[in-house]
């Protein structure tokens, strides 16, 4: 009885840490695959931020639709704050992109090491923009 507790025990404080890993198959470093950007997808709170590390040309966030924001950097931007785990292998949240100066309903899937975002204009993805992202080391 004692080592059927003991087992129960360990189970259940190893099961959660199971599953938090599969919901951060996000998390890491990505290149997208026209070598234009990279981003990093770290844990933020019980969700997920996605933040521009490094872009081929920096520049400005010149089309943001709030005039005062215009002037800051592109690199080191968070686009986005609020992914959460929406089922196997997908994140949703409210995604910016800096291409359009908008922010738009985001959705994301992972295949292997192969990440696609989307941008869409409604949350329930109907015409979007989708961007593939690489592993990066």
């Amino acid at each position: 009885m004692k080592k059927t507790l003991m087992t129960l025990a360990a189970l259940a404080i190893l099961l959660p840490a199971g599953a938090a890993s599969a919901n951060d198959a996000i998390v890491g470093t990505w290149a997208s695959t026209d070598g234009e950007s990279k981003i990093e997808i770290a844990p933020c709170g019980d969700k997920f931020c996605n933040t521009i590390i490094w872009l081929k040309e920096p520049r400005k966030d010149s089309l943001n639709e709030d005039k005062s924001l215009r002037e800051r950097d592109l690199v080191g931007l968070r686009i986005s704050d609020n992914l959460k785990h929406a089922g196997a292998n997908k994140w949703s949240g409210d995604v910016y992109a800096p291409k359009k100066g908008k922010t738009y309903s985001g959705f994301a899937t992972l295949a292997g090491e192969k990440l696609t975002m989307k941008g869409c204009l409604t949350s329930a993805g109907i015409l979007c923009q989708t961007r593939t992202f690489t592993r990066a080391n």
